[in-house]
């Protein structure tokens, strides 16, 4: 049977210098257990090419060792209560379709990301997290993991195969010493 418990795991932040080796390497253990990854990326902040490196570096490492297969990669944007007109927090917003400013301000900082991380992620998903302001998990988020789920649970079963296969190369080998 597929697991199908929620399980959240938190990687270790880097800073603007990038992750070390251990924490690339740390990160894409994870994500071989991983069904989606969420790349966690703050909507005031554009510098955003160490983030864009380590995205980089997990495909070419799923690259590496084709056994294995990438997650879906969905960039969560939050901080979006900060964005232009930052004293402005009235949701809900519609930024497929803007008309208000912070809609402009979150369509942009969405595009901007989807530009950046083009064909590394399956999409941007703006959110605050604030506690008083919780938005977009609902609205944006949670619709986000669903368009994913065909494509995360072919992760997971993928992964579940490979697992029961390494058990059977070791029963193998367990029971070819032992004859």
């Amino acid at each position: 049977a597929i697991p199908t418990a929620l399980e959240i795991v938190d990687t270790v932040g880097y800073g603007a210098s990038g992750p070390s080796q251990k924490q690339q390497q740390a990160t894409a253990q994870a994500c071989q257990q991983a069904d989606v990854v969420l790349l966690v990326l703050h909507a005031r902040n554009p510098a955003r090419q160490t983030d864009l490196n380590q995205v980089k570096l997990l495909k070419e490492h799923f690259e590496k060792n084709p056994s294995l297969h990438c997650p879906p990669i969905l960039a969560l944007m939050t901080h979006i209560d900060l964005l232009s007109p930052a004293l402005e927090w009235s949701p809900p917003y519609d930024w497929r379709n803007p008309m208000r400013a912070k809609e402009k301000s979150i369509a942009e900082a969405v595009l901007e990301i989807q530009a950046q991380f083009a064909t590394f992620i399956s999409g941007v998903i703006p959110v605050c997290t604030s506690v008083s302001k919780v938005y977009g998990i609902n609205e944006w988020l949670l619709p986000a993991l669903a368009n994913v789920m065909n494509q995360a649970q072919a992760v997971a079963f993928l992964r579940c195969l490979k697992n029961e296969a390494d058990r059977d190369k070791a029963r193998r080998v367990f029971d070819q010493l032992l004859a």
